[in-house]
C-alpha cells in the first residue's frame, strides 16, 4: 500500500464507529423534536399557508392516481387537519375538476405515504407511521 493511501485505510478502519455516531445523533434528533410533532401551525388547523392544498392533492393522487380534488374538497377530507375553511385556490374547470395551482412534484412524492396510511388520524404523531395525518 503506498503511503498515500494510508489516511484513507484509517477512515474505513473507524466506519463502524462513525456508523454508530450517526445513527445516535439520529435518536437524539429525533428525541428532541418529537415533542413538537403535535404543535398546531394555528388556531384553525395543523397545517396551514399552501400544505392542505398540496396534502389534498396527494391524497388525490394516492387514492384515485389523478391531480383533481374536486371530491376531496367536496367530502371536506382536509377537516383532520384542518378544521377552519380553505381558501379557495383553485377554480372549477368546464369538466367539473379541480386541480390545485402549485406545482405537483411534493403531492406526487406524499402519494405513497398516503396510499400506505390506514386512513385514520393517529393517537400521536409518529414519523414512523405512514401516511400519519392522512384523513378518512
Amino acid at each position: 500500500m503506498t503511503p498515500k493511501m494510508r489516511p484513507w485505510r484509517a477512515l474505513f478502519e473507524h466506519e463502524g464507529r462513525i456508523i454508530f455516531l450517526c445513527a445516535l445523533v439520529g435518536v437524539v434528533v429525533t428525541a428532541w423534536v418529537a415533542p413538537g410533532m403535535a404543535a398546531r401551525a394555528s388556531d384553525g388547523g395543523r397545517v396551514t399557508g399552501d400544505e392542505p392544498q398540496y396534502l389534498m392533492t396527494a391524497i388525490s393522487v394516492g387514492e384515485d392516481g389523478t391531480l383533481d380534488i374536486a371530491d376531496e374538497r367536496a367530502d371536506g377530507r382536509y377537516r383532520v387537519f384542518h378544521e377552519e375553511a380553505l381558501p379557495q385556490q383553485s377554480e372549477l374547470r368546464d369538466d367539473g375538476t379541480r386541480i390545485s395551482p402549485h406545482d405537483p412534484l411534493l403531492p406526487v412524492v406524499l402519494a405513497l405515504p398516503v396510499r400506505l396510511g390506514d386512513g385514520s388520524p393517529p393517537s400521536s404523531p409518529s414519523p414512523c407511521s405512514p401516511g400519519c395525518w392522512r384523513p378518512r
